[in-house]
């Protein structure tokens, strides 16, 4: 709550403090603990989005917590994290400039400190809690330390968001929330020539520098079990039923098909990827001992495709010289989220029907302005569900598949 009382510098002072006297004095031991940190990252917010002066040692050193908060396993400490993390980035780190030497060097620092030990522990590390709690950070993580790796932070998530054929690498709360920091990342950095020209990625690059990653990965391996160190800390193993297929590495690929005629901007990429990355995880279909996790997956990616989409859109709506938007790209949007309104599992076809009513009945000119192939058609089969008798419950199959049987009238959506 914003009371619009001004702290004087002793009080702010003795508030700052809290969190150092905190860790110093094992504040976080015990029972409770978890939620002692949760507040410690919720008041690390409140005074950032107050902007209390706070010198550039006290930044970093607020930073180390927040860092520490975001490799705890409990999701309700790193939505905390979270929280500080975009208050520290928009009420200070967003002010660096670059205008002498010292600064530099403090802004090459903190690179090295976050966006690269961040995106490192990404592709190498294997504790479920740390891959989660990063992904989510470099998509909220200040553009002033995105933009000088945009390419290696953008490549990590991407890579991190694929299924992997090692069981100690592949996580799908991890995928779920590279998907969820790559939307993050776009309404972040915005969408514009600047990044899309600082962007460059090619196939054969992707590859080798996978191929070079599991290399250096399974030497470490050789390395730690030479010294009689076992990485595998498994207790218990579960048998994968053999009626499952066979989980193998999953590599990128375009499930939008890119070519002449889609805008004046041919040549984009970052957006390319980020919104291919987000199209491949509707084929996420991991199960295991647990059932269908992947659907974790692809509920989340629903709502995350459409933010991308939205912000594409709202930049052609702005004027700009490039078509961001790909002509195809709603439609093909729209046939993967009418798949997940088909879907057996009732959270999955509600989640589809929230994206579904955001798309057909928001107020919103910029959503309005998006067209699909038979676009009037398609608009009057599912426009105004969401405002009659109270809405349309998108989990109850009998009210949400005749509407399907309808829309499996026109070509494009069959």
């Amino acid at each position: 709550h914003e009371l619009r009382v001004v702290c004087n510098d002793e009080l702010q002072k003795h508030i700052k403090n809290i969190v150092p006297k905190l860790e110093k004095n094992r504040g976080y031991r015990g029972r409770g603990g978890e939620r002692v940190r949760e507040e410690c990252c919720n008041l690390m917010a409140a005074f950032c989005t107050a902007q209390f002066t706070i010198s550039e040692k006290g930044v970093d050193r607020f930073q180390l917590s927040i860092d520490e908060n975001l490799r705890i396993p409990q999701q309700f400490v790193q939505d905390a994290a979270l929280r500080a993390l975009q208050a520290l980035s928009r009420n200070y780190y967003d002010g660096m400039v670059a205008e002498n030497e010292t600064s530099v060097q403090l802004l090459q620092q903190r690179c090295k400190e976050i966006t690269l030990k961040w995106c490192g522990q990404l592709r190498s590390e294997i504790i479920a809690s740390v891959t989660r709690g990063y992904s989510r950070g470099l998509g909220v993580l200040s553009r002033i330390l995105i933009r000088p790796h945009l390419k290696l932070v953008v490549d990590t998530l991407i890579r991190k968001s694929l299924i992997t054929a090692k069981e100690d690498t592949r996580d799908y709360e991890t995928r779920k929330f590279c998907c969820i920091a790559l939307a993050d990342l776009v309404e972040n950095i915005g969408v514009s020539d600047e990044y899309a020209a600082a962007y460059t990625w090619s196939a054969d690059e992707d590859a080798a520098e996978r191929k070079n990653d599991e290399a250096d990965d399974e030497d470490e391996a050789d390395e730690l079990k030479a010294l009689g160190i076992d990485l595998d800390v498994t207790k218990e193993k579960h048998e994968r039923n053999p009626h499952y297929a066979a989980i193998v590495d999953e590599e990128f690929s375009f499930v939008l098909a890119i070519g002449d005629g889609d805008g004046d901007n041919n040549n984009c990429l970052l957006y390319d990827r980020i919104t291919n990355a987000l199209l491949l995880r509707f084929e996420d279909y991991e199960v295991d001992r647990r059932g269908d996790v992947g659907s974790f997956v692809r509920e989340h990616t629903l709502m995350q495709i459409y933010r991308v989409v939205v912000m594409l859109a709202k930049t052609d709506g702005g004027g700009s010289s490039a078509k961001w938007l790909r002509p195809q790209l709603p439609t093909l949007m729209l046939n993967l989220i009418l798949r997940q309104l088909s879907e057996k599992l009732d959270r999955v076809r509600r989640a589809a029907g929230r994206v579904i009513s955001l798309l057909f009945d928001s107020d919103d000119e910029t959503v309005q302005s998006i067209r699909f192939e038979h676009d009037a058609q398609i608009r009057a089969i599912f426009a105004g569900h969401s405002t009659v008798d109270g809405g349309i419950d998108w989990s109850n199959p009998a009210a949400v598949f005749p509407l399907l049987v309808r829309a499996l009238d026109l070509d494009a959506y069959r």
